[in-house]
């Protein structure tokens, strides 16, 4: 009779391994803690609200090695505004760490050219162009809606 509890201990503890089979890493709708759908402009730190879309910045974090101040822009000055842009602009860029961690975090690029990097993704749309200009990356995240600032950031 004590086979029971052993066999019901050993089923419990077995779920949790069985359940991270094959389950597949949750896509990522935005970088650091600035999210698409979950951010507002009152989550935001300095901001320029005379400015159309609004324009926050001053929130350092830290990309592949490097501190970056991503400048986030909402669609008003409404403390519930939306995000609709996550743009990180960085000097010293090392191309091979940042290429990586976009691919760590985003999976293969859905089209790459001219020293342009897209990953057209459910939840994001990302424009990486490794470097801008020499040892400087730049990186959008726009929502994947916005056809036409896809369309602005794919004309660059």
């Amino acid at each position: 009779m004590r086979r029971a509890p052993v066999l019901a201990l050993a089923s419990l503890l077995a779920v949790p391994l069985l359940g991270g089979c094959g389950r597949k890493k949750a896509e990522l709708a935005g970088v650091g803690d600035w999210r698409f759908g979950i951010t507002t402009l009152k989550d935001a730190g300095r901001c320029e609200t005379n400015e159309q879309p609004v324009w926050c910045f001053e929130m350092p974090l830290s990309v592949a090695g490097h501190t970056v101040e991503p400048n986030l822009y909402f669609e008003s000055a409404e403390p519930e505004a939306k995000l609709v842009e996550i743009l990180l602009s960085f000097s010293g860029c090392r191309e091979a760490e940042v290429g990586k961690w976009l691919d760590d975090g985003r999976g293969a690029p859905s089209e790459e050219r001219a020293g342009r990097r897209y990953y057209a993704r459910k939840k994001v749309f990302v424009s990486a162009q490794l470097p801008a200009e020499p040892s400087r990356c730049e990186i959008s995240f726009v929502l994947p809606d916005d056809a036409e600032r896809i369309a602005k950031l794919k004309a660059k």
